[in-house]
């Protein structure tokens, strides 16, 4: 049953914004209490708190160390506590899906490639205009479902790579039926274009080259594959010539309008080194530099300008037992872990509000379930 209500959760968690049932997101609010009762009830609480593993640990601190930072930043409180309860439940998230996906890789890909499915089912629907009255291009950039286009773009560009690794390495030995979800690629492709957002599509198309050239085909056949991802990589950047996408790498750069509010942030860094001032700290100074409160749109300066140096600390911490776990997954030649690190260390520092991005930490959890045993399914 446990393992049925996380299906559903990693199905649903492919939809985003979109709601098919009109509750205003309320849905998901309940299937994501549902499915952490399960796995609390399955495993037990003295289990769960013995697998309470060092990353997570340091993800608990730096929710403390941002408390400590708002209060020390000398904001009143009167009428509520400075805690980010929504990057809390995000680091329980992680913590209880890091126990579930580690005890057999099988589930857990098979919660990947759901969640992958989910995100194709959406972009067939967009292409076959489906949701023809829920989305419009605005500036060029395809927005549907009131959703930022960079958070929608980086779900389908990570199942392009999840359907594509599933197909070319066939984990679950799911043969015949791969081709069914092969048929979900361009659609996965045409959607990401169409939001404009030109770091998904990057990590996009250099994933292919990656999954092909570490994977353990036969040699020739990888050799084919490289040859046929090249001659796809020159008909695609053909095809994007006249593009909105392209003009956006033409006359933005990567980081578009970011500057400012990297700059704003670290002004406010170098006078509070140490602790930084919080996030509501944050919103304040800022108010007095800008006429914009925006996130920073980058996580590391975030914690600098919130939590300061120790929190920063903390955090790369992090950063760092999480690659580790990805590298020596290389080394057994599944590329996938590393491959979803790198992809959403682009994305933390290029993003707004991310610190609390589900997905972000439900792929974290996903690399963090390795250890330094063998325990790939690829």
């Amino acid at each position: 049953m446990t393992n049925f209500i996380l299906y559903l959760f990693s199905f649903f968690l492919g939809f985003g914004l979109f709601d098919p049932f009109g509750t205003n997101g309320l849905y998901f609010d309940v299937l994501t209490i549902l499915s952490l009762v399960s796995i609390l009830f399955r495993n037990g609480f003295s289990f769960i708190t013995n697998r309470f593993d060092l990353p997570t640990k340091l993800l608990f601190l730096i929710a403390l160390l941002l408390f400590f930072s708002a209060f020390l930043y000398g904001v009143s409180y009167s009428e509520f506590l400075p805690i980010n309860f929504k990057f809390i439940s995000a680091v329980i998230i992680f913590w209880f899906f890091s126990i579930e996906f580690s005890k057999s890789p099988e589930f857990a890909f098979k919660c990947l490639l759901i969640f992958s499915i989910s995100c194709g089912l959406i972009s067939l629907g967009y292409v076959l205009g489906i949701f023809n009255s829920q989305f419009e291009i605005l500036n060029g950039r395809l927005r549907i479902f009131g959703e930022n286009p960079n958070s929608i773009s980086s779900r389908m560009a990570i199942s392009f790579i999840i359907l594509f690794y599933n197909f070319l390495i066939n984990p679950l030995k799911l043969n015949k039926i791969n081709l069914v979800f092969l048929s979900l690629l361009p659609t996965l492709v045409f959607f990401t274009i169409d939001t404009g957002s030109r770091g998904s599509l990057l990590i996009l198309v250099l994933s292919i080259f990656v999954i092909v050239f570490l994977s353990n085909i036969k040699k020739v056949l990888k050799i084919s594959l490289l040859i046929l991802s090249l001659i796809f990589m020159f008909f695609m950047f053909v095809y994007l010539q006249d593009s909105d996408i392209m003009s956006r790498f033409q006359n933005e750069g990567l980081t578009d309008s970011r500057d400012e509010l990297w700059t704003n942030a670290l002004i406010i860094f170098s006078d509070n080194l140490l602790i930084g001032v919080g996030e509501e700290g944050y919103k304040l100074e800022l108010s007095i530099l800008s006429n914009r409160v925006l996130d920073t749109h980058n996580l590391i300066i975030y914690f600098l300008v919130t939590g300061g140096l120790i929190t920063t600390s903390v955090f790369l911490y992090f950063l760092i037992l999480i690659f580790k776990k990805a590298y020596f997954q290389i080394r057994l030649k599944n590329s996938l872990p590393m491959i979803f690190f790198v992809f959403f260390f682009f994305l933390m520092n290029k993003t707004g509000g991310i610190i609390t991005y589900l997905i972000m930490w439900y792929f974290l959890a996903y690399i963090n379930s390795f250890n330094y045993k063998k325990n790939s399914i690829s």
